[in-house]
């Protein structure tokens, strides 16, 4: 798997395989999901089958998500474990694409919420997913106008699309739960550039949008997130833009993934469970354009490597530097 000619494939196998935070009990947990699904795919589909149904099954659509389970606890930050936890006080950021919640928006359609009673259900073609990113235009048309607005938190309060997400998601999160809340300190993220909304999902790691998007950051004292973890290859599901930590690091770091910049920091990264967000927590909103590839980019994963190994000394003896970004 880790010598697959898919690079995806391959650095999924590598991910896994160098992941020294998934403890042997949930690992094998994930194994055997493995092997159900193994009799029926070939070997080069069955790790991505085998993980996004690893993910469904414990992960993204249970009330107790694995993440959360004692198998996991060697990744949970609290006062008295190895992992020591952020401050009660200490703000986190969340970044939330609102283009990619087409599935919640129309289940609020559904359910009747008035905001959202003129968004488009139809599905299929591509010209139908732009329609509903015209739809979000639409209804956030006065931060088009004036990208400023975006910035004044007593606007975004008072919007009615975004208090009605925000009480349609509250209300709705045990019914259709969808985790894990993925976040970095406000501390550490606001240092690099984010007044510009494309900041925002490179710094988080996030990949970029393949279409224009529109993002939310959420902004909210620790207290409020519950038990925070550290996380895995597992907790993101398939998603190959996720880098493991060195055994020594005792937080978890996004990977920055503009590749014209270089952190000199990697920003720390935590997962909590999906919790009541009320518009106390809002904190900017700004329209992203998809961006323009001119040809083939330098892997993320080659500068945040280096990164690493600035801050970590066992990042080469660990690596190895057979990562397939490397070849």
């Amino acid at each position: 798997m880790v010598n697959d000619t898919d690079h995806f494939v391959a650095t999924m196998g590598w991910n896994l395989f160098h992941d020294r935070r998934i403890g042997a009990k949930r690992f094998q947990q994930f194994a055997d999901r493995a092997a159900a699904v193994s009799n029926r795919l070939s070997d080069s589909s069955r790790i991505k089958d085998a993980v996004q149904d690893y993910h469904v099954r414990f992960v993204q659509e249970e009330l107790n998500p694995s993440f959360l389970s004692s198998e996991n606890d060697n990744n949970f930050h609290d006062a008295s474990g190895a992992l020591g936890a952020p401050h009660h006080s200490k703000l986190l950021i969340r970044v939330l694409n609102l283009s990619g919640m087409h599935s919640v928006f129309e289940r609020a359609c559904l359910d009747g919420v008035p905001e959202f009673s003129d968004y488009d259900r139809s599905t299929g073609s591509p010209r139908r997913r732009l329609a509903r990113t015209d739809w979000l235009d639409l209804k956030l048309k006065e931060f088009l106008a004036q990208p400023t607005l975006g910035y004044q938190v007593a606007r975004l309060d008072s919007h009615p699309i975004l208090a009605a997400l925000l009480k349609f998601m509250s209300a709705n999160r045990t019914a259709f739960p969808f985790e894990p809340a993925w976040v970095s300190l406000w501390s550490d993220f606001r240092d690099h550039d984010w007044h510009s909304p494309k900041r925002w999902h490179e710094l988080v790691g996030l990949r970029p949008p393949q279409q224009d998007a529109w993002f939310l950051l959420l902004r909210y004292p620790a207290r409020f997130a519950g038990r925070m973890v550290r996380p895995t290859q597992l907790d993101g599901g398939w998603y190959p833009q996720h880098f493991p930590v060195p055994p020594s690091a005792l937080v978890g770091h996004t990977m920055e993934m503009n590749h014209a910049r270089r952190l000199s920091r990697p920003l720390p990264e935590y997962i909590h469970q999906q919790i009541d967000h009320s518009s106390k927590h809002l904190f900017a909103l700004g329209r992203v354009s998809a961006p323009f590839s001119s040809g083939a980019l330098v892997p993320p994963q080659r500068r945040h490597y280096g990164v690493l190994a600035q801050h970590y000394r066992d990042t080469t003896a660990w690596t190895g530097l057979v990562h397939p970004a490397f070849r």
